[in-house]
């Protein structure tokens, strides 16, 4: 069954299990609209998000879902409308201003982005994404200590935060402290046994510690691993060439 129609059932299927169990309407129609979120099918989740919108216009949590799936829609401009609407609907919305920091994170709004993640700390102390996302802009912004001790808050709070870990691992890299960087990207290949970018990463940290013979296995494994993504196969193979050229 192609993926679309599974998770198209599933949200049907879903719908009809939230209707017995006597939830409301909105909730039915949220739970839907996060089932296509989740399928990868951002359409129609929008369609799902905009009319429960129609149905209940201060529904923060709609807003800001429907934010996010314009977002992996790449459709920022949208998205930035939907969690400023969220936030000002519901200022207590930690979700919101994750999501609205990382969209001016990427954007390189640094300054903007750390301010709505410390909004979503101070709101919830226990935020890992926050932590892990206000690190990533410190990173970007060149502070590497300060970063690494969020990524490590991060990692504290939900320890099977790959994403932390790898995070880490980078900025221990622009240390030149490979050996920490090689720790955090071992954990990141033991949380993500499938992921072409662990086994790379960790390939550059044992290379930096001069273990040729390992770096090489890792980028032969990440070759393997890293499927469709041309360019970044094409990185990977010229790493690995370069490397037994040595």
């Amino acid at each position: 069954m192609k993926t679309p129609l599974r998770f198209a059932l599933l949200a049907i299927l879903l719908c009809l299990l939230l209707a017995a169990c006597g939830a409301s309407e909105t909730e039915n129609m949220l739970a839907t609209a996060e089932a296509f979120a989740a399928g990868g099918d951002y359409d129609q989740a929008i369609s799902q998000y905009t009319a429960l919108i129609q149905e209940d216009a201060q529904s923060a949590a709609a807003y800001n879902q429907r934010g996010l799936a314009y977002y992996k829609k790449g459709e920022v401009e949208s998205a930035l409308s939907d969690y400023n609407q969220a936030i000002q609907l519901d200022p207590k919305l930690s979700a919101a201003y994750l999501n609205r920091g990382k969209l001016y994170s990427a954007a390189g709004y640094m300054d903007l982005a750390i301010k709505d993640f410390d909004q979503a700390i101070q709101l919830d102390p226990k935020f890992a994404e926050a932590y892990n996302g206000r690190g990533v802009s410190y990173q970007a912004m060149g502070e590497l200590a300060q970063a690494i001790d969020d990524f490590t808050q991060a990692i504290q709070l939900a320890p099977d935060n790959s994403d932390a870990y790898n995070n880490r691992g980078i900025a221990y890299l622009y240390q030149d402290d490979f050996l920490s960087a090689l720790s955090d990207f071992e954990q990141v290949v033991r949380l993500e046994p499938d992921s072409a970018g662990a086994y790379n990463n960790r390939a550059l940290a044992y290379r930096n510690l001069g273990e040729k013979e390992k770096a090489l296995a890792d980028y032969k494994t990440a070759l393997d691993l890293c499927g469709t993504n041309e360019t970044f196969c094409q990185q990977i193979h010229e790493r690995l060439v370069e490397l037994e050229g040595k």
